[in-house]
């Protein structure tokens, strides 16, 4: 037996065999860190995606709450126009109303003015006719 191991270590071929099989051994364990490094790459790249998914989906629902906010900060100034509105017209109708009132207050105090005149002169004619003693 031992001869012919001592003759197959002489053969070249079977050291070639040798050769190869460490050198596919030695590739298979390489690709296996390889593998195992763009596992873990994209294991992390996974997780990165995943907290930039979470950091956009956070900043999105922070703008809709801000947007709601405006939305009702808008709508409360909507409602505040329309009672000013409101009030401005009453206001209006009131004002309106009084300068009515005004322009009738003054026809009666024409009114009235002619009135005293009328009397004056009336009372003037009167006093004229009577015979002085």
């Amino acid at each position: 037996m031992n001869k012919k191991l001592i003759k197959q270590l002489g053969n070249p071929l079977g050291w070639l065999y040798v050769i190869l099989v460490v050198c596919l051994l030695y590739i298979i364990s390489n690709n296996s860190k390889r593998i195992a490094d763009l596992e873990a790459q994209v294991s992390f790249s996974q997780e990165e995606t995943e907290q930039v998914r979470r950091l956009g989906q956070a900043q999105v629902d922070a703008m809709q709450d801000e947007i709601a906010v405006r939305d009702d900060a808008l709508m409360g100034a909507n409602s505040e126009i329309t009672m000013l509105d409101d009030m401005l017209g009453r206001m209006k109708a009131q004002s309106n109303e009084a300068e009515k009132n005004l322009d009738e207050v003054f026809e009666i105090l024409a009114n009235t003015k002619q009135e005293l005149n009328d009397t004056k002169t009336l009372l003037d004619v009167c006093m004229a006719q009577t015979p002085t003693e």
